[in-house]
């Protein structure tokens, strides 16, 4: 879920529950700023973020087999100047730039622009709503130039799923939110309309789409930490540090009022005075054992490289210390 007129900073999310933590570009006033919230799944196949303003937020997802990119925007509003629109579009084509042609692109937020009904080329479906203004023949210009569409004109809905923003005393409705995808991956756009009916405190109304994109799976490496706890028995002087160690977490501990808070906080103690007392050492490979197994095979592979007139003979051998070397290589690093 994205959205506009955001004045909360990248770094001001405490209130928000992890499985929804907001990126956010953060503006100043209430004109401006962006943001993107995520699910906890969507979460996990994040690659980065940029605030590249407080107009412009890019998002990287890990996808399969493509990434995706996504730009949410906030254009100057219809009292701001030709200028600022310009800029608008600079900004727009440098963050553009970030992303890589051949991963699927999503533009979408608030244009400010009403690109009207009338189907134009691949660029404007005919389903638009209302009659094109100027920022609007900006906007499809610009589409056409960087081969993109605009999603949200091409599927056939009822007006009252087609206006994004409304007037004070809703007066006067217009569509100037878009969903912008290239082109390339056009088909991979299921749906898009809008909902009037949301209760969301705004003069926009909130616009969905549906895509059909694959997500990367990301896989994290569960580390069990292996606990030497014999050493309780045989050793007396560990057996005192543990007891000590225990008895200091517990003071540390604040006295917690429901039941449950204070076993879970007693249980983290344990844990964790267990946790440094008792560790045991890793079990991979020695390093200075791999290191001796490398120059040892390259000091074979050496004494064969000199007998030149016999490395026929002996080939087996020579590639045979050469996936020696190759595999210990690997396991060093």
């Amino acid at each position: 879920m994205v959205f506009t007129k955001n004045k909360y900073k990248a770094n001001d999310v405490k209130g928000w529950p992890a499985i929804n933590r907001p990126v956010s570009s953060g503006g100043t006033t209430h004109e401006r700023g962006v943001g993107i919230i995520l699910d906890k799944e969507i979460g996990k196949a994040v690659k980065g973020y940029w605030t590249l303003s407080d107009r412009f937020i890019l998002l990287k997802i890990a996808g399969k087999p493509l990434d995706i990119n996504i730009i949410q925007v906030y254009a100057p509003t219809s009292a701001c100047s030709d200028d600022d629109i310009e800029k608008f579009y600079e900004e727009l084509e440098e963050a553009k730039t970030q992303c890589s042609q051949q991963n699927p692109l999503i533009i979408m937020g608030d244009f400010s622009a009403k690109v009207g009904e009338g189907r134009e080329e691949n660029i404007v479906g005919p389903h638009g709503l209302g009659t094109r203004n100027l920022r609007g023949e900006k906007l499809a210009e610009w589409c056409k130039m960087n081969n993109l569409i605009i999603g949200n004109t091409w599927f056939q809905q009822p007006p009252r799923r087609k206006w994004t923003w409304k007037s004070p005393g809703e007066e006067i409705r217009n569509q100037i939110d878009f969903i912008l995808l290239s082109h390339r991956f056009r088909n991979t756009l299921l749906s898009a309309k809008s909902y009037p009916g949301a209760d969301c405190y705004s003069d926009h109304a909130p616009v969905t789409a549906k895509f059909k994109l694959k997500l990367k799976k990301t896989h994290r490496k569960i580390i069990n930490i292996k606990l030497n706890l014999a050493t309780l028995k045989s050793n007396q002087a560990i057996r005192e540090k543990y007891c000590n160690a225990v008895q200091n977490n517990f003071e540390t501990l604040g006295e917690a009022e429901e039941v449950d808070q204070q076993w879970e906080d007693f249980k983290a103690a344990l844990a964790h005075t267990v946790s440094e007392e008792f560790r045991q050492p890793s079990a991979n490979i020695c390093d200075n054992f791999l290191i001796i197994v490398i120059v040892m095979a390259l000091h074979v592979l050496l004494e064969l490289g000199k007998q030149i007139m016999v490395r026929r003979a002996k080939s087996g051998l020579y590639a045979g210390c050469g996936r020696v070397v190759s595999s210990s290589c690997l396991k060093a690093s």
